[in-house]
């Protein structure tokens, strides 16, 4: 399992107000909108298929008309190929803000541009540009996804399976399955679910007759190509769910026979006697591909969001409710082609949430946290419509961290670096409502001091001081700080004072960790063997100390205890508890043994510390008595990640490198 990166100082809920400037600042804001479900478009055949488009105006402008142009752009789909290119502009007339519509048209053809494996849809955008007589614009962008229709038999489409329980009793367990409806020249007939039991252990169906220990259930047709379907087994099934016990399932798409591909899903129902899991998630794969894990999940106000090690965000619906772990009712899953390897944050807009993805082969995202759309993306492997991030990059290995306006900074900004493996690497700043490029480092006319190397681990913004801090691995050039520049013009540039910037941390080997900011220090972990150490480092005259543990790379980054001064983070097989009193780090406690510990995670307002550990289980530390309360979510040398919090709800989310997310109530 890949464990992520997260922090309390990258507090991402937010308001942005997503326009330019205008001639006119009179009338109220514009967006443009294709509300679900006509923002996913089944393709047909021939002709073209019409898609209504929506611009609102929020106030009308009492001293003039309002006009603002659209246009299409393409994403994935091609302009010509896969939509009719168009646009124009539209009026509101003075003290008049009712909204107004466009037509636009997907064109239909028989290319098959379904995968089974990378499960990518095709999508363009309608975006706003050059507002008149109104204040701004508050969403500029529309995505329009299209399914593929032309795949002959393709299978079921994005299967999960949420376990959970309907009551007290414990033979009350149940699993319920979820998947999108294929579309296809001819659409199936009928699908079966089967499945394969036993105490412990289970192989998934080969056929419906290969059930021993089991059985099949049908779902007849009709269907809606590109709807979803859910299919629930428990104690009033007609073949009942044992409790607990180990379930393999296999989904097969009829079309007067069985489709040649066979997607699959296991999973372990748990009884409903009063416990702290709550439910789990699990994705389900094709029987050529792998389980797909997932990185720690991000709680965000839509629901719970994760990515797969194919590529694919899902989200979960949050609470303990009777739909909690389900996907949202407007939630559509996504394939992004590539893994993310670390946490994604969620930022919410005036326009709505966005998700920012950043994946191992150079892409950056912005998924609609509510519809699952893609508002834009910046990769070098992007096909179409596209901007390539660096030439020769080989990844954004980092989640992207933040800035922006609504929290007092200068400029709304991404800011993520690359991996390259080749010394070339640049750090980005890039406009969060499109993706667009605002400036990077180095770049004509700067000259670093040495080497910036790979960017593995979030950055660090300081608000106040309109500066950004982030590690580096590989070189002995370690943290690196930068001024953002001005506002409305953002230009990264290598701070020269204090002196001590890029700081080399006295190791060679750098770090794969993020900063963390705090009381005017920064707190970064490195790794040098015997000399694994987090290093604190004030940032207005450089002092440096440091904490010497000897049990490698710090994982992820340090927790500040948000009440005082003492931080907690995990190393190799250890967890550690120290206290910063401004001139030296001293130990809590004599570091405490974990099996390959993820990154903690600390309830606010509480002595309770969250770690993952190799042996199937979610630990609860108490950060006074170093007390712990095991909560065994698997067994065997099963990962658990780092985990989240749902403080609304009072659980943590946390994964395994089995693909499993469960939710846990805890004190």
């Amino acid at each position: 399992m890949r464990r992520g990166v997260t922090r309390v100082t990258q507090a991402l809920a937010l308001l942005l107000l997503a326009g330019a400037g205008t001639a006119r600042a009179q009338g109220g804001l514009l967006r443009v909108e294709i509300l679900p479900p006509v923002n996913r478009v089944v393709e047909g055949d021939s002709g073209t298929i019409p898609v209504t488009v929506t611009f609102y105006l929020s106030s009308p402008n009492p001293t003039g008309p309002t006009s603002v142009n659209w246009s299409t752009t393409a994403g994935s789909a091609l302009a010509t190929a896969d939509f009719v290119p168009a646009g124009d502009t539209v009026t509101f007339p003075q003290f008049n803000n009712s909204f107004q519509t466009r037509t636009i048209f997907v064109q239909n053809d028989t290319v098959n541009e379904w995968s089974s494996t990378l499960q990518q849809d095709e999508y363009f955008y309608v975006d706003l540009s050059a507002p008149v007589g109104a204040a701004g614009i508050e969403n500029g962008r529309a995505t329009v996804t299209i399914v593929d229709n032309d795949a002959n038999q393709p299978g079921v489409q994005y299967l999960s399976v949420v376990t959970d329980s309907t009551g007290t009793n414990a033979t009350d367990g149940r699993n319920r399955l979820q998947w999108r409806v294929p579309a296809a020249p001819t659409g199936p007939t009928q699908f079966k679910v089967c499945w394969k039991s036993n105490p412990t252990s289970c192989s998934s169906p080969l056929s419906d007759t290969d059930t021993a220990g089991g059985g099949c259930s049908s779902i007849n047709g009709p269907f809606t190509a590109g709807g979803k379907l859910l299919f629930t087994h428990d104690n009033t099934n007609v073949i009942k769910v044992n409790v607990p016990a180990a379930y393999c399932y296999s989904v097969f798409t009829v079309y007067g026979g069985f489709s040649p591909e066979r997607a699959e899903v296991a999973v372990t129902t748990f009884d409903s006697t009063p416990g702290p899991v709550k439910w789990a998630f699990t994705p389900g794969h094709y029987s050529t591909a792998a389980a797909a894990s997932l990185v720690p999940p991000t709680v965000g106000l839509d629901g719970i969001y994760s990515v797969g090690t194919d590529g694919v965000v899902y989200a979960m619906q949050r609470g303990v409710g009777a739909t909690s772990g389900l996907w949202p009712p407007t939630w559509n899953p996504v394939a992004l082609g590539k893994p993310a390897h670390n946490r994604s944050p969620v930022v919410t807009f005036s326009a709505g949430a966005r998700l920012f993805v950043g994946t191992e082969n150079g892409e950056v995202h912005a998924v609609d946290a509510r519809s699952g759309s893609i508002v834009w993306s910046r990769a070098a492997g992007f096909p179409v419509g596209s901007q390539q991030l660096m030439p020769g990059s080989t990844g954004t290995q980092a989640t992207p961290a933040g800035v922006f306006t609504s929290f007092g900074g200068l400029n709304d900004l991404l800011l993520v670096g690359t991996a390259t493996a080749v010394g070339n690497t640049q750090f980005f700043a890039l406009d969060p409502t499109n993706g667009v490029t605002r400036d990077f480092y180095p770049t004509g006319g700067d000259t670093p001091p040495g080497l910036i190397d790979n960017v593995f681990g979030m950055a660090v913004v300081d608000y106040p001081g309109n500066k950004v801090y982030f590690g580096t691995a590989g070189s002995a050039l370690t943290l690196w700080g930068l001024d953002m520049g001005p506002s409305g013009a953002p230009d990264l540039k290598l701070l020269t004072t204090p002196s001590w910037n890029p700081k080399p941390l006295g190791i060679t080997g750098g770090t794969t960790g993020a900063p963390v900011a705090r009381n005017g220090r920064l707190y970064l972990g490195t790794d040098n063997g015997a000399a694994s150490a987090i290093h604190s480092l004030h940032v207005s005259d450089g002092t440096l100390y440091s904490y010497t543990h000897g049990d490698g790379q710090v994982k992820g980054f340090v927790w500040p205890d948000r009440r005082d001064d003492r931080l907690y983070f995990t190393t190799v097989n250890k967890v550690h508890g120290v206290r910063d009193d401004g001139a030296a780090i001293t130990a809590l406690w004599s570091p405490i043994a974990v099996q390959t510990p993820s990154i903690p995670l600390q309830k606010p307002g509480t002595d309770n510390l969250y770690v993952g550990d190799g042996t199937g289980q979610l630990l609860q530390i108490n950060v006074v008595s170093q007390a712990i309360t095991p909560f065994p979510l698997d067994t065997g040398t099963v990962q658990i990640g780092a985990p989240s919090l749902d403080n609304v709800n009072n659980l943590v989310l946390v994964g395994s490198d089995k693909g499993v997310i469960y939710a846990v109530r805890v004190p």
